[in-house]
């Protein structure tokens, strides 16, 4: 039986943004990479591309080194997060326009957005349905969609043992509990789909790793899944 789901709390201390900020510093060139393994194909030139929940926005400043001529944007509640992204921007020498922006709320017209892509975000909304709802109106009608992101109902023994890393990786700082608040705050592929059709979004797709629970649409990697 899943166990039911802990919303996690959304302040974030101070400290805590300055060691999320460079872990990403460390991880965002292999997170692009991920990305792009994942898409199975390249961002197009003049394409445009919108991480949603961008944090300190290295995924998207990696993916820009890496495909100069597409349009990447990083989209963001925190003002603090969109701080430290610009501050990465300035340090890699790589624009990154930055919109203090809800994720149930996308800032963007109709149609206006070729992909978006959002990295361990989806558990911090607590209307999962209103979001892809969201990401169905701003995307084209061939856009694309990656999101990753935890799932609750990871088994124990996974779950113990990132827990254990991550409080190994944190152990002197303020975000060190936060994986398991994290987790617990996640939604099941169920839940998921259960929202996909509650909202008639059938371009989109649910599908799940050990650990993790991605959500597609328009990628050729996932045709026919």
């Amino acid at each position: 039986m899943v166990r039911p789901r802990i919303p996690e709390i959304c302040e974030v201390e101070t400290e805590t943004i300055g060691v999320f900020s460079r872990v990403a510093g460390w991880t965002g060139f292999g997170a692009a990479w991920r990305v792009r393994g994942i898409m199975g194909e390249d961002f197009m030139p003049g394409e445009i591309v919108v991480d949603v929940g961008t944090g300190p926005g290295t995924i998207p400043l990696h993916l820009q080194r890496m495909f100069p001529l597409a349009r990447f944007h990083g989209l963001d509640l925190g003002l603090p997060m969109l701080a430290e992204a610009q501050q990465h921007s300035a340090r890699m020498h790589i624009p990154l326009p930055c919109i203090c922006g809800d994720g149930t709320a996308l800032p963007f017209q109709n149609e206006s957005v070729d992909m978006i892509i959002s990295f361990f975000c989806l558990h911090h909304i607590n209307d999962p349905g209103l979001f892809l709802a969201e990401v169905d109106r701003v995307l084209r009608e061939d856009g694309k969609l990656l999101i990753l992101d935890f799932k609750r109902d990871i088994p124990s023994l996974f779950c113990r043992a990132m827990n254990l890393l991550w409080k190994i990786g944190f152990l002197f700082s303020p975000g060190r509990h936060g994986l398991k608040e994290s987790i617990d705050s996640s939604w099941t592929r169920a839940e998921v789909r259960a929202a996909l059709e509650e909202r008639n979004l059938s371009r989109f797709m649910v599908h799940e790793t050990r650990t993790e629970l991605l959500v597609t649409g328009g990628l050729k990697k996932f045709h026919g899944d």
